[in-house]
């Protein structure tokens, strides 16, 4: 029955794309609801997807919850290079694109956001945690950090027991110049708005399967 509605709208039906006003303006109107389950990716309404492959989508996977809190366990090395840690972190990205961001490391302190979110020029580091969502974390949202000039993009790639580090955004190809994979004993290191560094043991991140 799926297939035949498809078939027959298809043509018939113009979607609309949001822009990231619009989308603020539908939250304060309680037209949608203001959680992290959405996210705003090229004016489409998009299912943030946190869960466990093969699980449901909208769940949230037990390793992906385990490694936001490893990753929190970091927040006094974040103030030392003057960041501070969020999770479920929303950025805006003009004209159409508002990630729900797993972990972010902010410039300043939280009372520098609280009227607004964070823009990419805001953030030392973004971290996407994956699982099912790696290949959508790999392309899609690579090329949208990549072209908002995103400087230091981190994916957890839980399916693998590892972290690829990008950085050096080129606009012009939608992709990052450096790449890296850590694992194990390797430490990532994060560039704070001082130029001091944070470093984070990969395998404080992972927990067992």
């Amino acid at each position: 029955m799926t297939a035949l509605l498809e078939s027959a709208y298809r043509g018939h039906i113009k979607f609309r794309k949001l822009n990231v006003d619009q989308y603020h303006k539908m939250i304060e109107q309680g037209i949608l609801p203001e959680d992290h389950t959405v996210e705003l990716l090229d004016g489409m309404l998009v299912q943030k997807d946190r869960s466990a492959a093969g699980e449901e989508a909208r769940s949230i996977g037990v390793r992906h919850r385990a490694c936001q809190d490893a990753i929190l366990d970091y927040k006094n090395e974040a103030i030392q290079i003057g960041c501070f840690l969020s999770i479920n972190c929303p950025v805006v990205i003009p004209p159409d694109n508002e990630p729900e961001l797993d972990v972010a490391i902010i410039h300043g302190d939280r009372t520098q956001y609280s009227r607004r979110h964070p823009s990419p020029q805001d953030l030392a580091c973004l971290v996407e945690i994956a699982d099912s969502s790696i290949n959508q974390d790999k392309t899609k949202k690579l090329a949208l950090y990549a072209t908002a000039l995103i400087i230091h993009y981190v994916i957890v790639d839980l399916t693998e027991n590892q972290i690829i580090s990008y950085t050096d955004p080129d606009v012009k190809t939608a992709t990052y110049r450096g790449r890296d994979v850590l694992r194990g004993d390797d430490v990532l290191q994060v560039v704070g708005k001082t130029g001091t560094l944070m470093s984070v043991k990969v395998s404080t991140l992972f927990s067992p399967r």
